[in-house]
């Protein structure tokens, strides 16, 4: 777990220093991470921070699922991609009555 000092100073040093407490984790891929951000800059929006989030959330319960296949990490896995397919219907059909163009739309959709 992180202490409650480090948030305290990545809270007042910015993404620097939230940067410099990541970096020393071996299974965290900072260089993702720092792409994403970069992304989200040239954007002006956080979506490709909370793209790439989602994307490893997902990936790490597919992978856990598959090491523990006797456990309730697939039941788990499961709920979670169905309830990310209701969002992603949701977003779908919201984009469409509001009269988004697809692209945009498909944007949103992870």
């Amino acid at each position: 777990l992180i202490p409650k000092r480090v948030f305290s100073a990545v809270s007042n040093g910015g993404r620097a220093s939230l940067l410099e407490v990541l970096r020393p984790a071996s299974r965290f891929d900072l260089t993702g991470f720092e792409a994403a951000i970069d992304e989200a800059d040239a954007a002006m929006s956080l979506d490709p921070v909370i793209t790439w989030l989602a994307a490893r959330e997902n990936a790490h319960l597919n992978r856990m699922s598959y090491l523990h296949p006797v456990s309730a990490l697939p039941v788990v896995h499961y709920i979670a991609m169905k309830v990310k397919e209701v969002k992603d219907l949701r977003i779908i059909t919201r984009g469409l009555m509001a009269g988004l163009p697809a692209d945009v739309v498909e944007a949103h959709v992870i």
